[in-house]
């Protein structure tokens, strides 16, 4: 006879590992740390390139007057506004990141914990606390 409760249990962990489960799984598979820096480290990457881009936009749409008056800017002063504005966006999209990893981390920890936990109550409906199927079977198919 079927047990709807199983079923359902089985549905639901079924679900979860063919939609969120995956990512969840993906991310427990790091130690927090380790997660957290990987996404630092990309971030590292993906705002220095940011930062350079949109810098070569600016000196592109001002090319005109730059080249006017190249002998009037300040090059350490363009340079320090340069370094010191990276640094900024780099610790702003850094405390971001570091923030929304974490985030990410303790979420699919707690969806990966309640996967287990249905995993267990499901096992624990096949074989109950004993650790035999619940069949009525024994190994050698005789009935018990």
């Amino acid at each position: 006879m079927l047990d709807e409760k199983k079923i359902c249990l089985m549905t639901k962990l079924a679900r979860f590992e063919s939609r969120t489960g995956k990512e969840s799984l993906r991310i427990i598979r790091h130690h927090r740390g380790d997660y957290i820096g990987m996404g630092l480290l990309r971030n590292f990457f993906e705002t220095t390139l940011g930062y350079l881009l949109v810098w070569g936009v600016i000196i592109a749409y001002n090319m005109d007057y730059l080249l006017d008056n190249l002998h009037k800017v300040k090059i350490f002063v363009v340079v320090v506004e340069f370094i010191v504005g990276y640094l900024i966006f780099l610790i702003l999209y850094s405390v971001i990141t570091w923030i929304k990893r974490r985030r990410q981390y303790e979420q699919a920890r707690e969806e990966v914990e309640q996967y287990y936990n249905g995993l267990e109550e499901l096992s624990r409906r096949y074989y109950g606390a004993g650790g035999k199927e619940k069949t009525g079977k024994t190994a050698g198919g005789k009935r018990t």
